[in-house]
């Protein structure tokens, strides 16, 4: 009795981790639940923030060669642009990162908004930051076909393994976190004078029209001949600590 209760307990913590893996997002919304994430950092003038990523392999192919079960955490980051703009809702910089399966990298969050796509006379103080997980355009195992102004056109999924595979599609499994800095907002403010949070990036639904916007918006940065509006991807390796200090 004990054994099949055991059984039955494994079949069903393996069929919650196949239904986690394979839901894809309701209609009429893109990817699987997972693809689309979102946050925010601020108090970038004075401070900083990390931005952890992982990939915890649900695209893993058989075998366990290192470089592999790639998935592309394509980072897109609004910020304000001069007066006109005050809740950030231009497209300051975008790119992409390629992380290997149960592997992890780091981005600042001044980083990505070290290069801005339109000169601000107001330095950029705050961001919203969004990621779009998909699988590589060359399959799993290329690191170099990332691209975050190439979005699947439809709701096309990327398959999870054993399934055959589907080049560059929405992934699942992305992971992100990011810490903040904060500051009292007045010499009163009940609050310490400064501390430091992590919260982790929240799954949102991403509609045709948003991905559209992303695709457009970040096709038009890469597409001018400035340079500017390119943030730097991952160049962290592993997971990175700090709690966004002061600078």
């Amino acid at each position: 009795m004990h054994r099949r209760l055991s059984l039955g307990c494994a079949m069903l913590f393996a069929a919650s981790l196949t239904a986690f893996a394979q839901a894809p997002a309701a209609a009429p919304f893109l990817g699987w639940q997972d693809t689309f994430q979102v946050d925010v950092s601020q108090n970038l003038t004075t401070a900083d923030g990390i931005i952890n990523l992982v990939n915890s392999g649900a695209h893993a192919t058989a075998g366990n060669a290192i470089r592999t079960g790639y998935l592309c955490a394509n980072i897109y980051v609004f910020a304000g642009f001069f007066d006109n703009d005050p809740q950030g809702e231009q497209l300051q910089a975008c790119c992409s990162c390629p992380i290997s399966r149960n592997g992890s990298a780091n981005v600042r969050a001044r980083d990505l908004i070290r290069n801005p796509a339109f000169n601000n006379p107001i330095p950029l103080s705050a961001a919203t930051i969004k990621i779009v997980w998909t699988v590589p355009l060359g399959g799993p195992g290329s690191a170099t076909t990332c691209n975050a102004r190439a979005l699947p056109g439809g709701n096309v999924l990327g398959s999870v393994p054993p399934a055959p595979a589907n080049f560059g599609g929405f992934a699942t499994g992305g992971k992100a976190w990011i810490t903040h800095w904060h500051a009292r907002s007045s010499p009163t403010d009940p609050l310490p004078a400064a501390f430091g949070t992590e919260t982790k990036f929240d799954p949102a639904p991403l509609s045709p029209n948003e991905r559209d916007l992303l695709n457009n918006l970040c096709g038009f940065i890469n597409d001018a001949a400035s340079g500017a509006g390119i943030c730097p991807g991952c160049p962290g390796r592993g997971p990175a600590g700090g709690g966004g200090s002061i600078l």
